[in-house]
């Protein structure tokens, strides 16, 4: 399952002078792992969120980026797996998850090659 979170502004509040200002609120965009898309929206990017969004039994993969909130759902239960994003390496975000994480660091050595595998497949016309 793919998860993240999206600042959306939508909703007005209105202010003291009765002119009324967009809110900032979230969007959270889920992949499911049979290919079903889902959209939670709620005003708020806490912790509490994921829970609420996966509930506590999920023991699957959850695929995220480096928002600590997913690290924190992963090791409570449900104790699901952790996997982060490629795409920070790829879009070249190389310190975006600072020193925290050093065992995926280990196996990004392969990513190049795997890449390079990927387009010399995909340009035969190949599936994945």
């Amino acid at each position: 399952m793919e998860v993240d979170e999206t600042p959306i502004r939508a909703g007005r509040i209105e202010g003291a002078n009765g002119v009324g200002k967009m809110k900032q609120s979230w969007l959270w965009p889920i992949l499911g792992e049979h290919g079903d898309v889902g959209f939670y929206y709620i005003a708020s990017r806490a912790g509490a969120v994921v829970k609420e969004v996966l509930g506590d039994s999920y023991k699957g993969i959850l695929q995220t980026d480096g928002y600590h909130v997913y690290a924190a759902y992963a090791k409570d239960p449900p104790q699901c797996t952790h996997a982060l994003c490629w795409a920070l390496r790829r879009q070249g975000r190389a310190g975006a998850l600072g020193h925290r994480q050093t065992q995926p660091d280990q196996g990004l050595h392969v990513v190049p090659g795997t890449l390079g595998t990927q387009a010399v497949v995909e340009g035969d016309g190949l599936e994945l």
